[in-house]
């Protein structure tokens, strides 16, 4: 179900399509921002493993090879309804915008606690390219770490899910 959304959603956008200024933007618009919750999670004595910072020096170096789509924005477990365990529906469309699809696809990661799941997904959206994929584990970290750094009780849980998810693969 997932895959079959994010390909019906991810379609070029138009020109004058809004953009969201935090997602969808290239990674290297984000830098900042991930310097700084790395500083604040080091301060309180949680160092990120090496292998995520790789994780995320790696989708720096992906190039944006797609143009513009539509994203969601905000794929994460508040906004995704599930039932007997299978996406049933996405809500809180908010965040709706052109950008780079990898936003987006970072739901892998952030909602298939399966590695099986996720290397479906992966094998079935046959339009995403590797250096989409490596940005969206990039999208998938920063994301975890935004939501560590807010300290949301709610969304704690799942985001180190995520991290430990990236560690695990695909």
């Amino acid at each position: 179900m997932l895959a079959a959304f994010l390909d019906a959603l991810h379609t070029q956008a138009p020109a004058d399509a809004p953009r969201n200024p935090y997602r969808g933007v290239p990674l290297s618009e984000r830098e900042a921002k991930f310097a700084t919750c790395l500083r604040n999670r080091a301060a309180r004595g949680h160092a990120l493993d090496d292998r995520l910072l790789r994780v995320w020096a790696e989708a720096l170096e992906r190039p944006v090879d797609v143009s513009p789509t539509w994203i969601h924005g905000d794929l994460q477990a508040h906004n995704v309804l599930v039932v007997d365990g299978r996406i049933s529906g996405v809500i809180d469309w908010g965040d709706v915008a052109q950008g780079d699809r990898a936003t987006d696809l970072a739901a892998v990661w952030m909602l298939l606690p399966e590695r099986d799941a996720r290397e479906e997904v992966m094998a079935t959206c046959k339009s995403v390219s590797p250096d989409t994929w490596r940005r969206a584990r990039g999208w998938a970290l920063l994301l975890s770490l935004v939501v560590l750094e807010a300290e949301d009780l709610a969304l704690v849980r799942p985001a180190e899910q995520t991290l430990q998810r990236l560690l695990d693969g695909p």
